[in-house]
């Protein structure tokens, strides 16, 4: 599969349990920041997953919104 700058992915090598978007990619390393956590990795396209149901990115927002909202509270 090819990816692009831009794309929501995930890692199948982390069974897929944070979603990253794709900031660089030099030499088929893929540079991924975090999308709802303060993360940054690299990859090879071969441990990537396409996410294509942006409802995944959303209800993940959703529930980090929550827990900040509980912990301030």
């Amino acid at each position: 599969m090819s990816f692009k700058v831009g794309d929501y992915v995930t890692r199948n090598s982390y069974n897929n349990d944070t979603i990253f978007v794709i900031y660089k990619i030099e030499d088929d390393i893929y540079y991924l920041n975090g999308v709802n956590y303060r993360l940054v990795a690299d990859s090879p396209s071969s441990d990537l997953k396409m996410v294509n149901d942006k409802r995944n990115v959303e209800e993940e927002n959703n529930f980090l919104s929550e827990i900040d909202n509980e912990v301030l509270s």
